[in-house]
């Protein structure tokens, strides 16, 4: 069965967090370094990104005042 490159991405995302025990911010600090050494790799997805499937978001009706607040 083919995977999506959704589903890739969570496993790569998962796999670099368990390398890091989880730690949000071990995390970031590797993915920091990486960037750096990466850098050229790096896509924009205005230019050269794949095009893929997105569904439709869903709107919200936000009242007219949204300062206002109720309470019971």
């Amino acid at each position: 069965m083919l995977k999506s490159n959704y589903d890739e991405i969570r496993r790569v995302r998962h796999e670099m967090s368990a390398q890091c025990g989880h730690d949000i911010r071990k995390l970031v600090d590797m993915i920091n370094d990486m960037t750096k050494d990466q850098a050229k790799r790096i896509i924009s997805p205005g230019s050269a990104a794949e095009t893929c499937y997105q569904p439709n978001l869903p709107t919200l009706d936000l009242p007219s005042n949204p300062q206002s607040t109720t309470t019971d």
